[in-house]
Protein backbone atom coordinates (compact mmCIF):
# COMPACT_ATOMS: atom_id res chain seq x y z
CA UNK A 1 0.00 0.00 0.00
CA UNK A 2 1.30 3.49 -0.83
CA UNK A 3 0.69 6.69 1.10
CA UNK A 4 1.82 10.02 -0.17
CA UNK A 5 1.92 13.63 0.89
CA UNK A 6 2.92 16.69 -1.11
CA UNK A 7 6.67 16.11 -0.71
CA UNK A 8 7.11 12.42 0.19
CA UNK A 9 5.63 9.00 -0.04
CA UNK A 10 5.70 5.90 2.14
CA UNK A 11 5.42 2.21 1.24
CA UNK A 12 3.80 -0.16 3.72
CA UNK A 13 4.56 -3.85 3.25
CA UNK A 14 2.44 -6.36 5.10
CA UNK A 15 4.03 -9.61 6.24
CA UNK A 16 2.69 -12.92 4.96
CA UNK A 17 4.74 -15.01 7.37
CA UNK A 18 3.04 -18.01 8.83
CA UNK A 19 5.11 -18.05 12.02
CA UNK A 20 3.95 -16.99 15.44
CA UNK A 21 6.05 -15.16 18.04
CA UNK A 22 7.74 -18.42 19.14
CA UNK A 23 9.02 -19.12 15.61
CA UNK A 24 6.64 -22.03 15.09
CA UNK A 25 4.35 -22.37 12.11
CA UNK A 26 0.66 -21.95 12.70
CA UNK A 27 -1.58 -25.00 13.08
CA UNK A 28 -3.32 -24.63 9.72
CA UNK A 29 -0.03 -24.73 7.83
CA UNK A 30 1.25 -27.66 9.91
CA UNK A 31 -1.93 -29.65 9.31
CA UNK A 32 -1.68 -29.08 5.57
CA UNK A 33 1.93 -30.19 5.44
CA UNK A 34 1.21 -33.25 7.52
CA UNK A 35 -1.78 -34.22 5.38
CA UNK A 36 0.14 -34.07 2.11
CA UNK A 37 3.12 -35.91 3.61
CA UNK A 38 0.72 -38.54 4.96
CA UNK A 39 -0.88 -38.86 1.51
CA UNK A 40 2.55 -39.65 0.06
CA UNK A 41 3.17 -42.25 2.76
CA UNK A 42 -0.21 -43.91 2.12
CA UNK A 43 0.54 -44.12 -1.60
CA UNK A 44 3.86 -45.83 -0.87
CA UNK A 45 2.15 -48.24 1.53
CA UNK A 46 -0.61 -49.13 -0.94
CA UNK A 47 1.71 -49.32 -3.95
CA UNK A 48 4.98 -51.03 -2.94
CA UNK A 49 7.75 -50.15 -5.38
CA UNK A 50 6.08 -46.94 -6.53
CA UNK A 51 8.31 -44.57 -8.45
CA UNK A 52 8.74 -40.85 -7.83
CA UNK A 53 7.03 -39.92 -11.13
CA UNK A 54 4.00 -42.02 -10.17
CA UNK A 55 3.77 -40.17 -6.86
CA UNK A 56 3.85 -36.88 -8.75
CA UNK A 57 1.13 -38.03 -11.15
CA UNK A 58 -1.15 -39.47 -8.46
CA UNK A 59 -0.91 -36.55 -6.03
CA UNK A 60 -0.75 -33.68 -8.50
CA UNK A 61 2.05 -32.18 -6.41
CA UNK A 62 5.17 -30.65 -7.91
CA UNK A 63 8.18 -32.96 -8.40
CA UNK A 64 10.20 -30.85 -5.95
CA UNK A 65 7.48 -31.27 -3.31
CA UNK A 66 7.44 -35.04 -3.77
CA UNK A 67 11.23 -35.08 -3.50
CA UNK A 68 11.00 -33.24 -0.16
CA UNK A 69 8.32 -35.67 1.04
CA UNK A 70 10.41 -38.67 0.06
CA UNK A 71 13.48 -37.22 1.79
CA UNK A 72 11.47 -36.53 4.95
CA UNK A 73 9.96 -40.02 4.99
CA UNK A 74 13.36 -41.65 4.43
CA UNK A 75 14.86 -39.49 7.19
CA UNK A 76 12.13 -40.65 9.58
CA UNK A 77 12.86 -44.28 8.62
CA UNK A 78 9.35 -44.81 7.28
CA UNK A 79 10.24 -45.70 3.69
CA UNK A 80 13.28 -46.82 1.75
CA UNK A 81 14.35 -46.97 -1.86
CA UNK A 82 15.10 -50.38 -3.29
CA UNK A 83 16.50 -51.30 -6.66
CA UNK A 84 18.41 -49.48 -9.33
CA UNK A 85 17.98 -45.85 -10.28
CA UNK A 86 16.12 -46.86 -13.42
CA UNK A 87 13.82 -49.58 -12.12
CA UNK A 88 13.77 -49.10 -8.34
CA UNK A 89 11.00 -47.72 -6.20
CA UNK A 90 9.93 -46.85 -2.66
CA UNK A 91 8.77 -49.28 0.00
CA UNK A 92 7.63 -49.07 3.62
CA UNK A 93 10.16 -50.17 6.20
Amino acid sequence: MFKSTASQFMTIIYSTQYENEDGQFNEILNETLNETLNETLILVRNNPGIKRIDLVNRTGLAPATISRHISALIEKNLIERRGSKKTGGYYLL
